[in-house]
C-alpha cells in the first residue's frame, strides 16, 4: 500500500518529506532536488524506499550479530553528515563508524590523502541533513 501512495505522486511525496524537516526546502540546491525527484520517479524506487524501512529491525539484528562476531567493514567509507542536524547533536559520527570499520574518511578534500593510511577523519558538512543535496560544498 505505501508503494502505491508514493508512486501516485513521487514528487509530492518527496517534497512533503523534505518540507517536514526543520530547515524545509531551503538547504536544497535546485539541481540536487531535481535529481532526487528524478530518482524517486524511477521504477522500483518507492518499493526500495519502503523495503529499507521495513528492514530496519532485521538490519539492527544483523548489525549486532556482526559486531558480536567481531566482523568489521574493510571497504573504504566516506562518511557524510550534517553539522546542523541530529547526527552532530547526538553522536560523534566518525567515532561511531570507527567502532565497526577500518577505512573511513570525512568529506574534507584535504583529508582524502589520509585514505591510504586507513584512517578515520573529517568534519561534518554545513547542513542539517541530506549532505548529497549540498554536494557542491563537499567537492
Amino acid at each position: 500500500m505505501p508503494e502505491r501512495l508514493i508512486e501516485a505522486d513521487p514528487e509530492a511525496y518527496l517534497r512533503n518529506v523534505m518540507v517536514s524537516r526543520r530547515a524545509g526546502m531551503a538547504p536544497f540546491d535546485p539541481r540536487a532536488l531535481a535529481e532526487y525527484e528524478r530518482c524517486m520517479a524511477l521504477p522500483g524506487a518507492a518499493h526500495s524506499l519502503c523495503e529499507d524501512y521495513r528492514a530496519a529491525g532485521i538490519d539492527l539484528e544483523h548489525d549486532r550479530a556482526d559486531r558480536a562476531a567481531g566482523h568489521r567493514l574493510v571497504m573504504p567509507l566516506l562518511v557524510l553528515w550534517g553539522e546542523l542536524g541530529i547526527i552532530e547533536r547526538c553522536f560523534d559520527a566518525l567515532a561511531e563508524w570507527r567502532k565497526v570499520a577500518d577505512d573511513i574518511q570525512g568529506p574534507q578534500p584535504a583529508l582524502r590523502a589520509l585514505h591510504t593510511r586507513r584512517s578515520v577523519a573529517g568534519p561534518a558538512c554545513r547542513c542539517a541533513s541530506f549532505p548529497p543535496g549540498r554536494a557542491r560544498l563537499v567537492r
